[in-house]
């Protein structure tokens, strides 16, 4: 029996181009081992909870939101990161938003200059709707220029509509629509 697939749609980013700017409506946390780990885990838990994207959905549903979020903090062969480059997201007042987490591809620089992703990015739904996934992967995005990339590949399930509009919004450009297994 073959795994079920969703329809992903890429976004690129290619280097070199004039940093972003992130708009001043959120402050971002560095994620350190401790407090901010267990919050962020507790952050991405609530938003995959109620992910838009359907893969996450189906896989939530199988395993359930905190061990899906223990996935994404996990070390992956293919993937090189330190944890100070995730970001929990705040308003003013402190409430958690969200998060982002850049990630390098291993073995894809070119240049000294690394080949990034986001490996995971989200809202907590309580926030949505008002436009804050676009300070978050400006941010994001901001990141990974700041620590040297020539590219950042990323992708979202084509269902996932106000992704695809802060990508495009942000400045990545479309790329082609492909199917993904989706995790088991």
């Amino acid at each position: 029996m073959s795994s079920p697939v969703q329809r992903k749609i890429e976004f690129i980013w290619t280097e070199p181009r004039p940093p972003i700017a992130v708009p001043g409506r959120l402050s971002f946390q560095p994620v350190v081992e401790g407090v901010a780990l267990e919050l962020l885990l507790r952050t991405i838990a609530d938003a995959l909870g109620d992910s838009l994207d359907a893969g996450h959905r189906q896989t939530v549903a199988r395993v359930g939101a905190r061990a899906f979020a223990e996935r994404f903090i996990a070390p992956d062969r293919g993937l090189v990161f330190e944890q100070s480059w995730w970001h929990l997201s705040l308003t003013a007042r402190g409430d958690v938003v969200g998060f982002h987490m850049p990630v390098a591809f291993r073995g894809c620089a070119q240049d000294g200059k690394d080949e990034c992703t986001l490996r995971l990015i989200g809202v907590v739904p309580a926030f949505r709707g008002h436009g804050y996934i676009d300070d978050i992967l400006a941010h994001a995005t901001r990141t990974m220029q700041e620590r040297g990339t020539w590219r950042i590949y990323c992708d979202t399930d084509v269902t996932n509509l106000p992704m695809v509009a802060a990508f495009e919004r942000v400045g990545y450009e479309r790329g082609r629509i492909r199917e993904v297994p989706i995790e088991a």
